[in-house]
């Protein structure tokens, strides 16, 4: 499937993907951005466990809301 056909079939008020970034229906070789979640906790300065945020951030994604109504 192209890009273009990716774009026009994705329903940004329908369910997200799992497993893709924010739900987005792009894949790897067709996203022209590419996000590599790397765990660091070199850095944290009050406790440990930002190493696993990225987890976090995957499984909470697929709810984005894409069209804000107080935030034209």
């Amino acid at each position: 499937m192209t890009k273009a056909e990716q774009i026009a079939q994705f329903d940004p008020n329908g369910v997200g993907q799992q497993g893709s970034l924010f739900g987005l229906p792009f894949t790897p070789q067709t996203a022209e951005v590419i996000i590599i979640p790397v765990p660091w906790e070199v850095t944290v300065s009050y406790g440990a466990g930002t190493v696993n945020g990225q987890q976090a951030v995957l499984a909470a994604d697929p709810q984005t809301d894409y069209n804000l109504q107080d935030h034209p």
